[in-house]
């Protein structure tokens, strides 16, 4: 239970839990908590490490997803390294190798260092590393650098940076946030607020459904609080209306809001199952170009609504410029070209023809290259002069 469901070293001194074991074995002596501390986890933990270091010893190729944050309840900065491999029968594996605090400054440099320690720890070196999925965070990006380590930004937060550009931060939708925000706020603060919107629902037979608060960082955090007031919007209107003047402050939305709110959602709905789609465990990296490409296609195409027009031209315009590069990066085009689903339909033709030859050259760094000895042994015997051969056919 420890180890499973990260339960608290202090489980076993609980007056519950000593009670369940005693009535499920009255004889059996529950270990203390420094037994757990000192010997049964430390022992675990050594297991499963020469487990995973048993099976990344066998890659050929890791690669590796890294972050730093900062725990909600404390002023605590982390920093975890994951690795990602190919076993001998093809199948994906995973394994976090490291979780740890990170106290200092967040610099290029600390990063690096810290990286690369993690690193030699588990005896990878950087031939070994076939790429780092990171955020696009300056101080990461000059890590990686520095580290010279091959790098990309994680789509997710790239996706992130474009859609804010593009939308999030024009001053009308802004204004609109700002707006749901307070509304959202008004309901997490009061009880008795969200008692009567309950009632609203039930009156009104909608489901009882709480409005969602959004996170800055996260773009589908922002759409998922506009889509769920667009879908209680007869509720919060009527409870808007039933407030006095003074307690209504702020939480009014005006028609054309609500107009912008919807043509809002809409946009951005592809965008939220496109984010889906990236974030599962099983995703691959070979999707991003067919998806950005499927993105572009999806919005140069959607014309029917002229009110929002000028929205996806500044979505387009961004997702272009932070996605510009990636299509001439071999990283990229090499994974989708060899991606059955995919291959190379996604490409110009100028794009292609690049692709493929970037795809050879993988090719062939990936063939084993053939010792001295070998070389030798395979070339062919050298014959004998035709002048010679026709002096002793003559003979």
């Amino acid at each position: 239970m420890i180890a499973v469901d990260i339960q608290p070293y202090s489980i076993v001194e609980d007056d519950g839990f000593k009670s369940l074991m005693s009535l499920m074995d009255p004889r059996y002596v529950l270990p203390s908590r420094k037994y757990f501390t000192e010997k049964v986890i430390p022992e675990m933990y050594d297991t499963v490490m020469a487990s995973v270091q048993a099976d990344i010893d066998k890659a050929k190729f890791v690669s590796f997803t890294t972050d730093t944050w900062t725990a909600q309840t404390t002023t605590t900065s982390f920093m975890n390294l994951t690795a990602h491999w190919i076993d001998d029968s093809f199948a994906r594996k995973s394994a976090i190798l490291h979780c740890e605090k990170f106290d200092g400054q967040h610099t290029g440099g600390r990063l690096a260092e810290a990286i690369l320690t993690m690193m030699n720890k588990w005896k990878i070196d950087k031939q070994r590393v076939h790429l780092v999925l990171r955020d696009g965070a300056t101080n990461i990006v000059k890590a990686m650098r520095d580290a010279d380590l091959p790098s990309v930004s994680c789509f997710a937060h790239t996706l992130q940076l474009a859609l804010h550009d593009g939308i999030l931060c024009q001053p009308s939708v802004a204004e609109l946030i700002t707006s749901a925000r307070k509304i959202v706020g008004h309901f997490r603060h009061s009880s008795s607020a969200t008692s009567r919107f309950h009632a609203i629902q039930e009156d009104l037979g909608m489901p009882k459904h709480q409005l969602q608060q959004d996170v800055v960082t996260r773009w589908n955090s922002t759409y998922h609080m506009l889509d769920r007031l667009l879908e209680q919007k007869r509720a919060v209107t009527l409870f808007v209306a039933e407030c006095d003047e003074k307690a209504s402050k702020g939480l009014s939305v005006t028609a054309s809001q609500w107009t912008l709110a919807a043509r809002v959602v809409k946009m951005l709905q592809p965008f939220d199952q496109l984010t889906r789609e990236v974030s599962r465990a099983d995703a691959c990296f070979s999707m991003i170009l067919p998806a950005t490409q499927a993105i572009l296609l999806y919005l140069q195409k959607d014309t029917s609504d002229e009110g929002i027009k000028k929205t996806i031209s500044e979505v387009i315009s961004s997702l272009t410029k932070r996605f510009a590069d990636t299509f001439d990066n071999a990283l990229f085009t090499v994974a989708s070209g060899l991606d059955p689903r995919f291959k190379l339909r996604f490409l110009n033709a100028l794009q292609q023809l690049k692709a493929k030859n970037d795809i050879v050259g993988a090719t062939l760094m990936l063939q084993p290259q053939p010792t001295v000895s070998e070389a030798s042994e395979s070339a062919p015997a050298d014959e004998p002069p035709s002048k010679k051969i026709k002096i002793q056919d003559s003979c």
